[in-house]
């Protein structure tokens, strides 16, 4: 959103807890997921907070040394200063560098809940009337999985009938296993489908924030821009 652009005010908000349904996911699609980004994840953090090829430093009497991304986590567990980007943000305090707070592996269910995360917008997207396309979860799902398989004696076109078909089940699936989620999410939208709505993961929950009506929104930014006369 442009700085100069006020965010809709924040009325209230939900929390999920997403975990047992995340690790429901990647169970039940277990070999058709695509492998968790490689790097090094902190404790509490859903993505990497370290990926291969990024420059990183470390403090060591005053001099920034270089680190590449590491392999494996345990040439971190030996370093004894600040590990920073390139900016030079702290972005793993030295007190994180134990096993405990640092791994090469996602600590949770990290595709499963990008995957929930996916699902549950689109869940909203459908629920608010001010959006005007309804993309459907189909396509914004398929990226979390490996290619779907094709039929080498298939044309093309009923090739992409089969992906659609592999990709429509893979949509159903991902649905029941979030059925009682929706049910929680449905009563706490509780009709109001002109409102903005936002999400965010932290951890294994995610944070479904009810923001100010799209309509006062809206004008109030077309006012502010001069777009609008009283």
């Amino acid at each position: 959103m442009d700085e100069c652009i006020k965010e809709p005010e924040m009325l209230e908000a939900f929390v999920i807890d997403l975990k047992e349904i995340a690790a429901d996911i990647e169970n039940c699609f277990a070999d058709r997921l695509k492998p968790a980004p490689k790097g090094i994840y902190i404790k509490y953090q859903l993505a990497p907070i370290m990926v291969p090829g990024g420059k990183y430093c470390t403090d060591r009497n005053g001099i920034q040394v270089e680190l590449g991304c590491p392999d494996t986590y345990k040439q971190l567990l030996a370093e004894k200063d600040n590990i920073r980007c390139a900016n030079g943000d702290v972005i793993i305090h030295k007190s994180m560098l134990k096993s405990s707070m640092l791994s090469d592996t996602p600590f949770g269910p990290y595709r499963g809940l990008l995957i929930a995360k996916a699902a549950i917008d689109n869940i909203i997207n459908n629920f608010i009337s001010w959006r005007r396309t309804r993309s459907g979860t189909t396509y914004s799902l398929a990226k979390h999985f490996t290619d779907p398989v094709e039929n080498p004696q298939y044309t093309d076109e009923e090739n992409q009938q089969l992906i659609r078909e592999q990709l429509d089940q893979i949509d159903f699936m991902v649905g029941r296993i979030l059925k009682s989620v929706e049910s929680q999410i449905n009563d706490w939208l509780d009709g109001k489908c002109w409102n903005i709505y936002t999400t965010t993961l932290k951890g294994g929950n995610i944070r479904i924030e009810r923001r100010e009506d799209f309509r006062i929104y809206h004008w109030t930014q077309l006012y502010e821009r001069g777009e609008i006369k009283l």
